[in-house]
C-alpha cells in the first residue's frame, strides 16, 4: 500500500506505538519516524484536532487523521457524555469515550481495539451476537424491548 497516494496524513506504528513509516501530508505536521505516537479517537498536532481512525494489522497499525471542525456537536456529546459510549463494528471497539475507559477500568488507548465480546458475559454472548447479526443486516440499532 502506498501511504503517499493517501489525501489525509497517514502514519504507519509498530506494536511500541512508534512511527515507523508516513506519508508526505503527515511530514507536513512535523510526524516523524521514531516518534510515539498515542492512539486516542482525537490528538492534537500543531496546535489542530484531528481525529484518527486506524486499521490493526497486527504488528502494525495504519492511522488516518481527520481535521475535526470546531463545531461537530456529536463529536463534542461523545466526548463529554457522562454516560460508557462505545462504537464497534461488531468484532473489535473502534471508538471509546473516557467515560467508557474509566468504567472498564481500562486506559481509553488498550480500550481501543480490544474484541467486544471480552466485555459481554459468557452466558449471554449467543444473544448478544444474533442481536448485533441482526441490527448489521437491518442497519439499524436494536430497540430494547424485543
Amino acid at each position: 500500500m502506498d501511504i503517499n497516494k493517501l489525501p489525509d496524513p497517514t502514519i504507519i506504528v509498530n506494536q511500541d506505538n512508534r512511527i515507523i513509516k508516513l506519508n508526505d501530508r503527515a511530514k507536513e505536521l512535523g510526524l516523524d519516524v521514531g516518534m510515539l505516537f498515542e492512539i486516542s479517537y482525537e490528538v492534537e498536532v500543531g496546535g489542530e484536532i484531528y481525529s484518527v481512525s486506524f486499521t490493526d494489522l497486527g504488528e502494525e497499525k495504519v492511522i488516518v487523521l481527520r481535521k475535526v471542525a470546531e463545531s461537530d456537536f456529536y463529536r463534542t456529546l461523545f466526548e463529554l457524555s457522562p454516560d460508557a459510549i462505545i462504537i464497534h463494528d461488531g468484532q473489535k471497539i473502534l471508538f471509546a469515550n473516557k467515560r467508557a475507559a474509566e468504567v472498564a477500568g481500562i486506559p481509553l488507548e488498550r480500550l481501543i481495539g480490544m474484541p467486544v465480546f471480552n466485555f459481554i458475559h459468557p452466558e449471554y454472548v449467543n444473544f448478544v451476537a444474533e442481536r448485533m447479526k441482526k441490527m448489521f443486516q437491518e442497519k439499524k440499532a436494536s430497540s430494547s424491548g424485543n
